[in-house]
């Protein structure tokens, strides 16, 4: 059917209501600090990124036949121009 370039990407909305730092304990704190939400700018550069590399025919790209799917980082309002322009 397709390719979901993220599944679930933990963003600033769902950072807090799935309070990821208590139910999933860092193995090594030192490591883990500094951890957070990605944010939706970043996200949305990645996703435009990762769209124009799957739709590259110069490299093997994807079937059009195929969708290329976003999730919405548990946050619609986010989305509602991502993409209708020249992107």
């Amino acid at each position: 059917m397709g390719i979901e370039i993220i599944n679930e990407p933990n963003t600033a909305t769902s950072w807090p209501m799935m309070n990821v730092t208590e139910r999933y304990k860092a193995v090594d704190p030192e490591l883990a600090e500094g951890t957070g939400p990605i944010a939706f700018d970043w996200l949305k550069n990645f996703y435009i990124t990762a769209y124009h590399r799957l739709r590259d025919e110069d490299k093997g790209a994807l079937p059009t036949s195929k969708a290329v799917v976003f999730h919405d980082g548990f946050d619609l309002d986010q989305w509602k121009d991502f993409m209708c322009g020249k992107d």
